[in-house]
């Protein structure tokens, strides 16, 4: 089987999907009017220079990596956080279900995150026998329906509001075609789940070496809670997510948010140092972050591919991808889909799986040009191409 082949099976099935197709053009007019709106509330002066601050942030935390992982860590033991390293996704399994273990936990509540699906953790924790609760709705969503994610940032794009009332029927027995109803039945669940939970896991948008923070983007609430009123909070991030001091990590601000879903600032940014500490109300009394290799170190040797890792996750890409809108996420056979997916599955992800995605591309290069770090996917694109044919 050649190698397009795998890809192309599954795009002619998704092709065939009428109402996959209608979903993915409606979100995909969503995102585009809202990243317009975004960066036309900028001028092109400002709007090019905050490019520039970010690919320079971005820039220099990949030539400093080692150095400002040994920074991080140093400043989140010194604030009474502790720190594990993992190698690949089954050490990060192992290392987040010991730390529920043997805080005797039943209930884990998630906030949304990629690299939690990336190690598949959820499956890992309930073999343990606890119960995990997605809190982002969205997350919530494919979670009732059995399902992964479809998209970076909106993990249920590929379900109309009429699939989610459905779907909402069959798993709560209560149902509505307004989505302001619906999210209210999902939010009076998840409450009783947020008072229960013994642990909250969430990944990270960045960890600022200087300071020993991670910062959390969100626009619903769900994280500030979970990692509120649970007294464990587990924090995993890939190793790429440091930035070296907060004017960089600003830098960063300014920009995904926009990127992503065409805001100034996310709803809700939390900056989260340390175990809360005495005279504290927020914040877990107990706090663990995990730093996740995962093949990232070696796609750091290779001089032009290591430029996928300064990805910030904003979802741009996808959104603008012709191969994306037409396909849809689960058409790419990993957790990442799109644009950067077709770079880091066959780059990070398991062995053999995505050696044909580099190839199912147009090159139309509309994923560079709406990058907001800057990566040419195209030509990244190329060189793994060669590199995968053997030249």
């Amino acid at each position: 089987m050649s190698r397009v082949n795998r890809f192309r099976k599954a795009s002619i099935e998704a092709v065939a999907d009428a109402p996959l197709r209608g979903n993915l053009t409606r979100a995909a007019g969503h995102f585009r009017a809202n990243h317009e709106k975004g960066f036309g509330a900028l001028t092109e002066a400002e709007a090019d220079a905050y490019r520039r601050r970010i690919r320079r942030a971005r820039r220099n935390s990949l030539a400093k990596l080692p150095e400002l992982l040994e920074q991080l860590e140093a400043k989140v033991t010194e604030l009474g956080g502790q720190v594990h390293w993992a190698a690949d996704a089954a050490e990060a399994r192992e290392t987040i279900g010991r730390l529920c273990r043997e805080r005797g936990a039943r209930t884990v509540v998630k906030g949304k995150s990629m690299i939690t699906e990336e190690i598949a953790l959820n499956p890992h924790l309930e073999q343990l026998g606890m119960t995990v609760w997605e809190t982002d709705l969205g997350e919530y969503i494919v979670q009732l329906g059995g399902e992964a994610p479809s998209h970076i940032l909106a993990p249920a794009i590929h379900l109309s509001r009429e699939q989610v009332s459905t779907l909402f029927a069959q798993k709560l027995g209560r149902t509505s075609d307004s989505p302001e109803e619906l999210t209210r039945m999902a939010r009076e669940v998840l409450r009783e789940q947020f008072l229960a939970a013994d642990v909250c896991v969430t990944g990270a948008n960045m960890a600022v070496a200087e300071t020993g923070t991670v910062v959390l983007l969100e626009n619903e609430g769900n994280i500030r809670m979970g990692t509120t009123c649970a007294g464990l909070h587990i924090a995993i991030m890939s190793i790429e997510k440091v930035a070296e001091t907060w004017e960089d990590a600003a830098a960063v601000l300014q920009m995904l948010p926009r990127s992503a879903t065409g805001q100034g600032l996310s709803t809700y940014v939390s900056a989260i140092t340390g175990a809360r500490r005495e005279g504290e109300r927020d914040g877990a009394a107990d706090f663990h972050l995990v730093i996740l290799d995962n093949g990232r170190s070696r796609l750091m040797a290779d001089p032009v591919l290591r430029d996928a890792l300064a990805c910030v996750r904003c979802g741009s890409c996808l959104n603008v991808c012709p191969v994306y809108q037409t396909v849809g996420g689960f058409t790419y056979g990993w957790v990442y889909s799109g644009p950067i997916g077709q770079l880091l599955t066959p780059l990070i992800g398991p062995e053999g799986r995505g050696d044909d995605l580099p190839f199912a591309c147009t090159l139309c290069g509309a994923c560079a040009e709406t990058c907001p770090v800057g990566i040419d996917h195209p030509k990244l694109f190329l060189e793994l191409r060669r590199q995968l044919a053997g030249e």
